[in-house]
């Protein structure tokens, strides 16, 4: 809630709060968090007032009906996203998984991690972030390769978020040859403890449809505090 600028009543009571943003113009977006009980809908400042009648103080807008009304104001999907962070301030970390190898990179290694996301699919580089590797800038980057191989098979890493530079914003990517392994599990719990370390707060989205991915981030302590639905003017 500190980070959301909001106040902390609202995870105990209903309603509905609409906030053209200023870090939001230009994105021609609206977002929908889910914040406890309520629902807070950041905008571009031109968006605000096609938001402004669901706004309420005491009834949270339904889900389907944000899709409904931002549809109907003449925006389109963009995703539906979780974010999660750790509660504890701490995570375990696993054992180095047998026949891979551990190393931690830089940002001037961006070659490197442009192999591993030419084997993999266009979705799956987007979700972690690295579509647009000639702005690489990441912190503790993490990464496996295979005993005796140079080639990148796992990578993490977290980078400043672009909404809260108080948080570092996780990115995983595995090989789609060496998935279900526990290569991915390994990588974020590393980058997460060298975040963590170094007074870093690791923050882990992902998209809402992404089941693994979920898993993944619980199974290392990664608690849900909100969830959202983007919509962007459709193009």
């Amino acid at each position: 809630m500190t980070a959301m600028e909001l106040p902390p009543e609202l995870l105990d009571r209903p309603g509905t709060t609409v906030v053209g943003r200023p870090d939001r113009a230009d994105t021609g977006m609206a977002l929908c968090y889910r914040v406890g009980s309520s629902a807070v809908i950041w905008t571009d400042p031109v968006l605000e007032d096609r938001f402004s009648s669901l706004a309420s103080s005491s009834s949270t807008v339904p889900a389907d009906h944000f899709v409904a009304h931002a549809t109907a104001v003449g925006l389109s999907h963009l995703a539906d996203a979780a974010m999660r962070v750790l509660p504890t301030g701490h995570i375990d970390l696993p054992s180095v998984p047998a026949d891979y190898d551990h190393m931690r990179l830089t940002n001037d290694d961006v070659d490197r991690v442009r192999g591993l996301t030419e084997q993999c699919t266009v979705e799956d580089v987007e979700e972690a972030s690295l579509e647009e590797l000639d702005e690489f800038d990441e912190a503790a980057i993490n990464v496996l390769t295979l005993n005796g191989d140079d080639a990148l098979v796992a990578y993490a890493s977290g980078g400043a978020w672009d909404w809260d530079d108080g948080f570092c914003d996780m990115g995983v990517l595995v090989h789609p040859a060496h998935r279900q392994r526990g290569l991915g599990r390994w990588v974020v719990a590393q980058a997460a403890r060298d975040l963590l370390e170094a007074d870093m707060l690791p923050l882990y989205r992902h998209d809402l449809a992404n089941i693994g991915s979920a898993a993944l981030s619980a199974s290392l302590g990664f608690e849900l505090v909100t969830w959202l639905q983007a919509y962007k003017i459709a193009d």
